[in-house]
């Protein structure tokens, strides 16, 4: 794991899998580091007392998670000093408006309905490149 790697926050694996290949399809420089909880993704984040920590560019995150929920992760960095202004795109399923904005209110730079198939999966893969590592100006500590 490395600073500008991507986290990505899913609890279905079969999932996970699809959007790490579509990842190294996209031939991105970045790799990809999955977890599966909310839980673990605060625990490599720093200051959230992990011992496996480190920053990344941006966090994929899932909204529909067990345990502590997207939502609630995305409260939890943005309540931390040391990770405030890290990129979160919510990465979901769910097309319910109310939550979409809940995720906003609480701090997210993006929301991304989940592609329905693996070469939407890498057309998103190869966009998120575009956007975060070429057009945006990434915090300092996530470079």
């Amino acid at each position: 794991m490395n600073a500008g790697d991507i986290l990505l926050v899913e609890d279905n694996p079969a999932v996970a899998r699809l959007v790490i290949e579509a990842f190294e399809e996209a031939q991105l420089d970045q790799e990809v580091v999955f977890v599966s909880s909310g839980e673990a993704a605060l625990e490599k984040l720093p200051g959230h007392h992990g011992s496996d920590e480190f920053t990344p560019a941006f966090i994929l995150l899932d909204i529909d998670l067990p345990g502590i929920d997207g939502l609630t992760v995305v409260s939890e960095i943005r309540e931390t000093a040391a990770t405030e202004s890290l990129p979160i795109v919510l990465f979901s399923s769910t097309r319910d408006p109310d939550t979409i904005s809940e995720g906003y209110r609480r701090g997210a730079n993006a929301y991304v309905q989940k592609p329905a198939d693996y070469a939407e999966m890498v057309q998103f893969a190869d966009v998120l490149n575009t956007f975060w590592f070429q057009v945006a100006n990434l915090p300092p500590e996530a470079q």
